[in-house]
């Protein structure tokens, strides 16, 4: 039996979600690339272009708790929201993210002062990419509910992971060609166009397998697939074009020779809004089964 009603869309979640996702994103990129980065010129010239970026997924990740707080209300609903970890996804979820933003506010300072030795450093930049990956699956966990067929799927932490590794290849191929590292990271900037690339196939391939998925099955299940393909098709249409569009203009923009500042900043743009509509699309299929 399918329950009657819809989950109606939350914009603070969607929010919370996807700029929890870009900022996790944001740090892993840095982690994989920071030795390329560091070796395209001069350190002292890089590390100037590269401070701005720094602190970025420490406020991108507040921006996003704010929206969560929002959602929660008021701070003594989000003390509740904690203190159930031992059997709580959503307890976890919150905690983790308390977590990864301590871990980044500590993190920043010690690598900008290069406090410690390397390998020390080392260290703690995958212990706060560990933190940053747990909370992404504790995000997709918090969704995979028996009775709502649409999110119990591993559909959805793939495409919880695929949004982190997206827009954080995407932002921060933004941020070096802002910062005005064009000129240095040539190299750096078209394998991360590269794994945009790659990313965006993996976003289309998700949201087809998944749709096809649902629709084979019966009952909420179905119902999900047929709201989505009917009630939401102009949205899910606006969602894959500028998914594809946004791919498109930065992997062009950092192949070429003159590649446009202006063009990336649209491109990352473009690609952070197709996300957050694929995440009010995911809110939007919310179908439940049972009484």
């Amino acid at each position: 039996m399918i329950r009657p009603g819809t989950m109606r869309p939350s914009w603070s979640l969607v929010v919370f979600t996807v700029l929890t996702q870009v900022s996790v994103g944001l740090h892993l990129m840095r982690a994989w690339f920071r030795h390329a980065i560091f070796e395209c010129g001069p350190p002292t010239e890089v590390g100037t272009i590269v401070d701005p970026i720094r602190p970025a997924a420490l406020v991108i990740l507040a921006i996003g708790t704010a929206a969560a707080m929002l959602h929660l209300g008021r701070v003594g609903a989000a003390r509740f929201t904690l203190s159930n970890l031992k059997s709580s996804w959503l307890s976890r979820e919150l905690a983790l993210v308390l977590l990864f933003g301590a871990a980044l506010a500590l993190f920043y300072p010690v690598e900008r002062m290069s406090i410690g030795a390397p390998a020390r450093r080392e260290i703690l930049w995958w212990v706060v990419a560990s933190l940053g990956l747990a909370v992404v699956l504790a995000i997709s966990r918090v969704y995979m509910i028996r009775t709502v067929p649409a999110w119990n799927s591993l559909a959805t932490p793939a495409a919880f992971f695929g949004t982190t590794f997206l827009l954080g290849a995407a932002v921060l191929t933004a941020m070096l060609v802002l910062t005005g590292g064009q000129s240095y990271f040539d190299l750096v900037l078209r394998r991360l166009s590269g794994f945009v690339a790659v990313m965006t196939v993996w976003q289309l391939l998700v949201t087809g397998i998944h749709l096809r998925r649902l629709g084979r099955q019966e009952g909420a299940a179905r119902e999900s697939a047929r709201l989505i393909l009917t009630t939401y098709r102009g949205v899910l249409a606006i969602r894959l074009t500028s998914l594809i569009v946004g791919a498109w203009i930065l992997i062009l923009s950092t192949l070429g020779d003159q590649g446009s500042d202006h063009a990336v900043t649209i491109a990352a743009a473009v690609l952070l809004a197709s996300e957050l509509i694929g995440r009010y699309l995911f809110y939007a299929m919310h179908r439940r089964v049972g009484l």
